[in-house]
């Protein structure tokens, strides 16, 4: 895992054995009720001729079409373009409402852009933003939670334009937070397709994100043919939709593939020409086109055109570093110069199971100017655990350096680098290969033979059998070696689990990215900006999930995580999973909707995340299953509970949410023919 997701070693479970079945009736534990109407679908295609790249593909497939909001309220657009609302009571039995109904997109063949799915998106307990999906932002005003019936109206209409597009753009409602009671920040995104040449794309697909503004409570003509388009923040470019968004407290959480960032046109008006700058130019410019020797009016003899000098050569790296280390299977050798004439008396060093500590008195420390950096933080954690009883360090007195021989925790474990960076900007003090390292790769080197013909690539000799086991061969589209899976995640032929997606920190649409990516197993199953920023998401780290959530008040993509929790071997039981559409998470009892929502300890958090994994229900034969994964019951087990939920009559998953019905979590699922409730699995 990367610098920002530091694990702690005291919430892991290393003895971890199984996962033990629980007893699930499906009976009790999932009713479902039939939805109105011709019910949900994702089935959008039919009004337009759609050019999808792989990553919309993708996208569409995962897209959630249900929002859920305060007092067990829950909104989809169904088949028809309607909004229909459910209610659920306290016998978890749900009334449904149709509230307003969406204008019916028209057909066109030669349309010029990419519709979208409608989308719904709670902004306060009485307003929800919905996109048409052609362009269109409506807002709708509904009862209050505590009202006898749940109605709605429509209240305000925006079209969405954007600079070069004269028309209304088509977009997806990402997340949303309300900043006061009148500001609404709304996160959207889009596609903005490459030139269609028949059936093929002339240009790759980029996207956009893009933040709006608006007051729910101000109303618009909503029948008009032209209405107003919201206040426009600001517009990031990249080449992936966005995977997760939420709002962080200061500013957008957005976790991607591909980073954001500011368009080529919009760089270059951030670079604007000072006054003194562009008069300096085009004097130049007016000075060269007359040629050699000539003058301006003014009497400004053109000068002669500079020749480029060729660049000199780079300097050879003479870089000191604070300190020189090799490593074998077991031990990791690190040697670190101090100043000539240090005593023993100068310095203090210690040790413990992940940490090294070291201090220099100042008048040697001033004295040491490679090292002064590296002790600027007197404690460092090394990259992984050590064996703290055989480790050891010797001070030489004659050559004025300390002598770590350090034990690894595992033997066998190759480390990328002594200690885990302080900082991203840190750079990392590279390994000296010891002499039977180098012995050993010449000897490997000159054993290699050359590839027979009649062999294929993959079985060259010069690459190691375990490491033909694990590469990964790619195909068209980005789809992994092996059988076609849908869902978010790959086939685990070639041992990918999860998606693996950069962390970005946006802030009045100046973004900052991660250097490294990271595997998101899980995201939030709870839709309030609230919850979602404080709990997190759920991560790979080997065959577990471990649960991080950012610092407030800091840039999430540069500043370490949290470690909240640990789901053990997650990683490997979703790995056996082959038609997983969504997998989520949430902590019980937390909800903002509960009496007294608990304070507890760290430790007792970690006992209390659940992890639900839906199959998508969508192939012919069977049915789609959801699998929950509860708190260790000990260090060395768990349960796991499996229970039928989409597929056959009720159709395909859509989405899920979590609502608060008297207090008590439900999870609830939309199909494409029923709502199922999940009232007793947790």
């Amino acid at each position: 895992m990367s610098y920002l997701f530091p694990p702690q070693r005291e919430l892991l479970y290393p003895q971890f054995e199984t996962y033990r079945l629980k007893s699930l009736d499906p009976a009790t534990d999932v009713i479902s009720f039939p939805l109105p109407g011709a019910g949900a679908t994702q089935s959008r295609v039919g009004y337009n001729q759609h050019h999808l790249s792989f990553k919309e593909t993708r996208a569409r497939i995962s897209w959630d079409h249900l929002a859920v909001g305060e007092g067990a309220r829950g909104l989809y657009v169904d088949a028809d373009w309607a909004v229909i609302g459910f209610e659920l009571g306290p016998d978890l039995k749900p009334k449904f409402s149709r509230l307003a109904e969406l204008p019916v997109p028209i057909s066109s063949s030669e349309a010029s852009q990419q519709y979208e799915y409608p989308t719904v998106a709670p902004l306060s307990s009485t307003h929800w933003a919905i996109s048409s999906g052609s362009g269109s932002l409506y807002i709708l005003k509904t009862s209050a939670p505590d009202s006898d019936t749940f109605t709605g109206e429509w209240t305000a209409r925006y079209d969405l334009t954007l600079p070069g597009s004269p028309q209304s753009v088509p977009f997806l409602i990402q997340s949303a937070h309300a900043v006061t009671v009148d500001d609404i920040r709304l996160l959207v995104s889009r596609s903005v397709p490459g030139e269609v040449k028949g059936k093929r794309r002339a240009h790759a697909t980029t996207f956009e994100i893009v933040e709006m503004s608006l007051d729910p409570a101000h109303r618009t003509d909503v029948d008009g043919s032209e209405s107003p388009s919201p206040s426009i923040r600001w517009i990031l470019q990249g080449s992936d939709l966005p995977y997760w968004c939420v709002w962080s407290g200061s500013g957008w959480i957005v976790l991607s593939e591909e980073p954001f960032g500011l368009s080529s046109a919009d760089e270059a008006m951030e670079e604007e020409e000072t006054p003194e700058e562009e008069a300096k130019r085009e004097r130049e410019e007016k000075i060269a086109k007359l040629g050699l020797g000539a003058s301006l009016a003014g009497g400004e003899v053109a000068e002669p055109i500079p020749v480029k000098q060729p660049e000199p050569a780079p300097e050879p790296d003479d870089k000191v570093w604070p300190f020189s280390w090799t490593q074998d299977a077991d031990t990791v050798n690190v040697t670190i110069p101090l100043p000539a004439g240090t005593e023993r008396s100068d310095f203090t060093i210690s040790l413990t199971a992940s940490t090294l500590s070291l201090t220099l008195r100042p008048e040697r420390l001033a004295e040491a100017t490679s090292l002064q950096a590296f002790l600027s933080i007197p404690t460092r954690t090394f990259f992984n655990d050590i064996d703290h009883a055989s480790t050891t360090y010797v001070f030489d007195a004659a050559r004025h350096v300390v002598e770590l021989s350090i034990s690894k925790a595992e033997e066998n474990n190759r480390w990328p680098a002594v200690f885990l960076p302080e900082d991203e900007d840190e750079e990392e003090v590279p390994e000296t290969l010891s002499a039977s390292v180098l012995a050993a790769v010449r000897e490997t080197f000159s054993s290699i033979k050359t590839r027979q013909a009649d062999e294929p690539e993959g079985n060259h000799p010069a690459i190691p059998a375990l490491l033909r086991e694990e590469m990964d061969f790619d195909l068209d589209d980005g789809e992994d070696y092996g059988d076609k899976v849908e869902g978010k995640f790959a086939d685990l032929s070639g041992g990918k689990v999860g998606r693996d997606v950069l962390v970005g920190h946006i802030l009045d649409g100046k973004p900052s990215w991660s250097k490294q990516s990271t595997s998101v197993l899980a995201t939030p199953l709870r839709s309030d900006d609230t919850a979602q920023s404080t709990q997190g998401v759920i991560l790979k780290s080997a065959v577990d999930g471990l649960l991080f959530s950012p610092e407030s008040g800091v840039d999430p993509a540069t500043t370490p995580w949290t470690h909240i929790s640990t789901v053990p071997a997650l990683a490997f039981v979703m790995s056996s999973k082959r038609d997983l559409r969504t997998v989520r998470y949430l902590t019980p009892g937390s909800h903002p909707d509960s009496p007294t929502p608990p304070k507890r300890p760290r430790t007792e958090e970690s006992s209390k995340t659940i992890v639900l994994a839906f199959d998508a229900g969508s192939s012919s034969a069977g049915q789609g299953n959801v699998y929950i994964y509860y708190p260790p019951t000990s260090k060395t087990t768990a349960l796991q509970g499996v229970i039928g939920v989409s597929g056959g009559e009720r159709g395909a998953l859509l989405g899920v949410g979590c609502v608060s019905v008297e207090g008590k979590d439900v999870v609830v699922a939309l199909c494409e023919k029923e709502l199922v409730i999940l009232g007793g699995v947790l």
